[in-house]
């Protein structure tokens, strides 16, 4: 694969707190975690995928807010609660920025 770089969402006020490599069937994945400085947290997900490249969309399930996306490669996804209005400025910022 391509390098990738962790998104910056200092703008937006948050910190990455850290991350872990995960393993899938296609690959390694990466789950990063990053906090505001309320202690609201998003997560920022990658993959390799080849299956769904152009796909994207949104989920709400359990308070929680997914946007996911999949281009060049990759699956990305951007989550956060639900109730917090920033989240969705986040996920819109990760996406344009990737």
């Amino acid at each position: 694969g391509r390098p990738l770089a962790a998104p910056d969402l200092g703008s937006l006020g948050y910190q990455l707190l850290g991350g872990r490599l995960l393993p899938t069937p296609d690959g390694p994945a990466a789950l990063l975690m990053y906090e505001d400085g309320k202690g609201q947290r998003v997560s920022f997900y990658v993959r390799p995928s080849q299956r769904f490249d152009g796909m994207s969309g949104r989920r709400a399930d359990q308070g929680l807010s997914a946007q996911y996306w999949f281009r060049n490669g990759y699956g990305f996804a951007v989550v956060g609660r639900e109730d917090d209005p920033h989240t969705q400025a986040v996920q819109e910022a990760v996406r344009a920025a990737i």
